[in-house]
């Protein structure tokens, strides 16, 4: 026979053109969904429909505690649209059994095959230490934390907070103070047995900052907002933690060429909103940060040689001339900064053995237009933390001047210039990194360790009206800002 033929009773063909019509055949047996199980946290967990059936309307959903006895439905009506089911108010630390079946409105399927899943364990009370205190913070310390993945405090009985530390104290002050671990959802356990801390007396010469921030209120292992490239860590810190660990986006490995690339950022230097905190002529500012180089990181280049900068397309003259660490930007308008740059002799990654660092040359640029650049020299610290410092009190005329220090001692200072332009309306803004003219080359795109660096106790201070100036001087009776001073020394 031809295929597709309808015949008639007689073997002839009545209609060829016609194909044949099938009637589905009815009473056939539903087969069994599939389904998943997975755990949300501690006290969720959600069950998916895998497989569909064909011909069912709806679905039902039971649950046992221990797989074979005592099933109880827990949905039912379920669409195939609507089975990704959420069953929520479980208990921590303990497996759920589920099943499913289908039905077409008259008759069920067998039940599907049985899945199961533990839902979370929430942490133990954890069992406290003794605490790290100062005049306005108390940071706890845990013994026993029974496998938390994380913490929260409070203070007094009061809301929680992230993390192990609570700052804004009051000094020489009493609290009571309590812990509690959170598991990997996020599920917080019991509180620990509340102790008592006692916040030490105020540092003498601490004043109200413009801005100031140690990291250790912020998340572990996240992305600080305010920064590019950043990440909360607790691989060092300089009194407490934590701190942030940024990267510039370096370029090819050596001796590719790359271009220009930003990272870290600026900040406004306000309250709230507007420019309330703009440091007006007349009046100085401050920025310190405490920076960590390791060894292996892979700072910006200047050329050797004119083979060298030929291969990248530069003048030997002009080369790649490092990132801007520090820096103050004009308002309005932002640019027109004032900043420091360490730029390195040649293309090399790290030093050679034994060997003191060849970036031995800090510099201050002033592009206001009033005192050009100005170079000071140094072994720039690597492998340990150490206080960069930058001063600048502002005028449109030659009044101003520009100090820079390595902890206690003045490396590179600008006097009798402008510092901002007759433009501006005063500073608005300071920065760590900015943006790079160019980018350090890496030997390894793969090694973290030619990447990272670390900073930690900022501080921002000013002489407007509202703030302090720092009262601590230095051999040559020029404010600044002491590298012992912590962000929790500072007045509130």
């Amino acid at each position: 026979m031809a295929n597709n033929q309808q015949w008639d009773t007689r073997g002839a063909a009545a209609n060829p053109s016609v194909l044949c019509a099938v009637t589905p055949l009815e009473g056939l047996p539903l087969t069994s969904p599939g389904i998943s199980v997975a755990t949300v946290d501690a006290y969720t967990q959600s069950v998916s429909l895998d497989t569909p059936v064909n011909g069912a309307i709806s679905y039902s959903l039971e649950r046992s505690l221990n797989g074979s006895t005592g099933w109880s439905v827990i949905a039912s009506g379920l669409t195939e649209g609507d089975f990704n089911y959420v069953v929520s108010t479980l208990t921590e630390d303990t497996r759920y059994y589920y099943r499913g079946a289908a039905t077409d409105g008259s008759v069920q399927s067998g039940y599907s095959t049985v899945v199961n899943a533990i839902t979370l364990a929430v942490p133990a009370a954890p069992v406290a230490g003794t605490p790290s205190v100062n005049a306005s913070s108390i940071t706890g310390v845990i013994t026993d934390g029974d496998g938390a993945a994380s913490y929260e405090t409070r203070i007094d009985g009061g809301s929680p907070v992230s993390g192990l530390s609570v700052g804004s104290l009051t000094a020489e002050t009493t609290y009571s103070v309590e812990h509690r671990g959170l598991n990997s959802a996020g599920n917080p356990g019991e509180w620990c047995t509340p102790y008592n801390a006692t916040t030490t007396a105020a540092t003498a010469g601490a004043f109200t900052a413009l801005f100031s921030d140690d990291f250790s209120t912020k998340t572990l292992n996240t992305a600080d907002s305010d920064w590019r490239y950043s990440l909360v860590t607790n691989e060092r810190s300089v009194s407490g933690t934590q701190c942030v660990k940024m990267r510039p986006n370096h370029g090819d490995v050596a001796p590719t060429c790359g271009g220009g690339h930003f990272f870290a950022n600026n900040q406004s230097m306000t309250e709230s909103a507007g420019m309330d905190a703009l440091v007006t002529p007349g009046h100085t500012v401050w920025s310190r940060v405490f920076f960590y180089f390791p060894s292996t990181f892979s700072f910006g280049y200047l050329f050797g040689s004119d083979a060298e900068a030929a291969e990248c397309g530069k003048d030997a003259d002009m080369g790649l001339t490092g990132v801007k660490w520090l820096n103050f930007g004009s308002y309005p308008g932002g640019g027109l900064k004032v900043y420091v740059k360490i730029p390195s002799a040649y293309r090399k990654v790290q030093q050679p053995s034994g060997a003191d660092p060849n970036i031995q040359t800090i510099m201050i640029e002033n592009e206001s237009g009033g005192g050009g650049v100005t170079a000071g020299t140094i072994n720039v610290p690597l492998d340990q933390w150490f206080a960069m410092q930058l001063c600048v009190k502002v005028a449109k005329d030659n009044t101003g001047f520009i100090r820079l220090w390595i902890d206690d001692t003045l490396i590179a200072e600008q006097s009798n210039t402008r510092t901002l332009p007759t433009s501006r309306d005063g500073l608005g803004n300071w920065g760590i990194g900015d943006y790079w003219n160019s980018v350090p080359y890496i030997s390894d795109p793969n090694d973290d360790s030619q990447k990272w660096f670390f900073i930690d106790e900022v501080i921002i201070a000013s002489d407007l009206p509202g703030y302090g100036a720092p009262t601590t001087v230095d051999s040559n009776g020029y404010p600044y800002i002491i590298p012992s001073l912590r962000v929790a020394d500072l007045a509130a």
